[in-house]
């Protein structure tokens, strides 16, 4: 299986890899939309899922 991660803060993102590798699912990043979306441009998905976590501070 191979994942996509897409988060701005680069350490979570290694983290969640760094788990994801022992499990042996291959990682590749994107840290922005904008990279997201040049990760994406031609690539077929056979499925995509969208995760959404956001902290709020206030």
């Amino acid at each position: 299986m191979k994942v996509l991660i897409v988060d701005d803060n680069y350490n979570i993102a290694e983290t969640i890899a760094d788990y994801l590798g022992l499990a042996g699912i291959t990682v590749d990043f994107a840290y922005n939309g904008k990279a997201l979306l040049s990760y994406l441009d031609g690539r077929i998905c056979e499925r995509m899922q969208w995760l959404t976590m956001m902290a709020y501070f206030g």
